[in-house]
């Protein structure tokens, strides 16, 4: 009865939720004068008890949302030219607001820190780091009152924008826009942007923050190699504490939650450094996305191949079938950029016999060498600690494949072409200078991934 309940609040995850929004709502309850002591029990009890109800609802509804997470192939100049754009749209819209209100919509808090600045007396009433910031330093750089809410709306534009386009990278541009559209077009958020409160810097330092966390989850940690990342991280948490102190109830549990996730990409098992790939250097890189795919679903032919260990159904992609004789420069690049989609989607859907029907023949005479999964299974911590022994070329594509690519993405970064029947397709991690490499060899009429 016990495990079927605990089962039912989604486990640990659902209780800790469920307390945490308890302690969210009660903590106005427990600011109240003169109440009943039993009364705040009550209270307590019976919004607990609404939590436990709803929790698991939502724990369900968040599971059900398929939100596909994508590797868009973006140049520099598209992610430029799209970062401009979210900006654009956010600040034109803030700024036409904040002219119909000039010089801005200055409530009790505004004045009272208006007059800090003015007496040059600052106290802890408002924080004294949002005074300065958003009151003290436009005044005293442009003499003029307005600047104030100006400088608000430059910073809520560029937190917004930022946030959009990193949606756009991870989620795709439908999402991005969607976001922006529900900030520019939200008459709330529209009369907030022209008050100069802590509200409102509280809400652009919780949006960088909540957008970093976004990077660290989708790269699997690896955003925070960067020590400056680790320091704007670091520095927009104590911002919105300093903002608003009971931002810690949102602050906290961020912290928690990227401390585990570090913890668990550090010491846990699916760690993709203990992942030994001693094939492609790219399979190395996790990735459980794939590009953009915008073209119609592939034709695909198929045929049948016999090794010594195991008979398997080769789908060859039609999207392979080509030669570079026959193509002039644009739809070379076309062509080649269909190469590296057509692997990452075969991988990010867990396609073997597409991803099998893909690669070349030496690389399925070595997957089909019991001897070489063999090693691969004694030299790999990964596959040791989880007890498992590659035995077919199904098993090294789950195995070691798909759990090696879990949490990252790959872009498209160019191509070298070594002769008409080898190509070397350059791609890398979005935000990330390193540079890796697909070796695609034609043989049979098609390309083909090489080892």
């Amino acid at each position: 009865m016990v495990k079927k309940i605990f089962k039912h609040f989604q486990g640990i995850n659902g209780l800790i939720f469920a307390l945490y929004v308890t302690v969210i709502f009660t903590l106005r309850v427990l600011t109240v004068d003169n109440c009943n002591i039993w009364m705040i029990l009550l209270s307590i009890a019976a919004i607990f008890f609404v939590s436990l109800l709803i929790c698991p609802k939502l724990f369900d509804w968040i599971r059900a949302l398929k939100i596909p997470v994508n590797t868009h192939d973006y140049t520099k100049k598209e992610r430029k030219i799209w970062l401009l754009i979210f900006f654009a749209v956010n600040f034109l819209v803030f700024f036409l607001r904040y002219v119909s209100v000039y010089p801005g919509g200055f409530v009790v808090d505004s004045i009272n820190q208006y007059t800090q600045m003015t007496e040059n007396n600052y106290n802890d009433w408002h924080p004294a780091l949002h005074t300065f910031i958003i009151f003290t330093l436009p005044y005293k750089l442009t003499g003029n009152v307005g600047s104030i809410v100006f400088m608000q709306v430059l910073y809520l534009s560029l937190s917004c924008a930022y946030m959009e386009y990193v949606l756009m990278l991870y989620a795709g541009k439908k999402y991005a826009v969607i976001t922006m559209l529900f900030i520019v077009l939200n008459p709330g958020i529209q009369s907030l942007a022209v008050i100069p409160t802590k509200d409102i810097a509280f809400s652009i330092a919780s949006m960088v923050l909540i957008t970093y966390t976004l990077h660290i989850f989708f790269t699997n940690g690896q955003w925070m190699n960067k020590k400056l990342n680790v320091v704007l991280f670091s520095l927009f948490a104590v911002l919105a504490v300093i903002f608003r102190h009971n931002a810690i109830l949102l602050i906290l549990p961020v912290f928690i939650a990227v401390i585990f996730l570090l913890a668990l990409l550090i010491y846990g098992c699916k760690s993709s450094s203990d992942v030994v790939e001693p094939i492609t250097p790219p399979e190395n890189i996790p990735t459980d996305v794939t590009e953009d795919i915008t073209e119609p679903e592939p034709i695909v032919t198929t045929t049948t191949t016999t090794t010594t260990t195991t008979t398997i159904q080769l789908v060859i992609d039609e999207r392979l079938k080509w030669s570079v004789n026959d193509k002039n420069q644009h739809s070379l690049e076309r062509n080649i950029r269909n190469l590296f989609i057509t692997i990452e989607e075969k991988i990010a859907h867990k396609d073997f016999e597409g991803w099998y029907g893909a690669i070349s023949d030496s690389y399925r005479m070595f997957l089909n060498d019991k001897i070489n999964l063999q090693k691969m299974s004694q030299k790999s911590p990964y596959l040791h600690n989880k007890g498992i022994i590659l035995q077919t070329p199904q098993d090294y594509f789950f195995h070691v494949v798909i759990p090696a690519r879990e949490g990252y993405k790959l872009e498209y970064r160019g191509y070298k072409k070594i002769d008409n029947n080898n190509i070397r397709v350059i791609n890398g991690i979005p935000g990330y200078k390193d540079d890796y490499s697909y070796n695609f060899i034609y043989q049979n009429g098609s390309w083909h991934l090489d080892k």
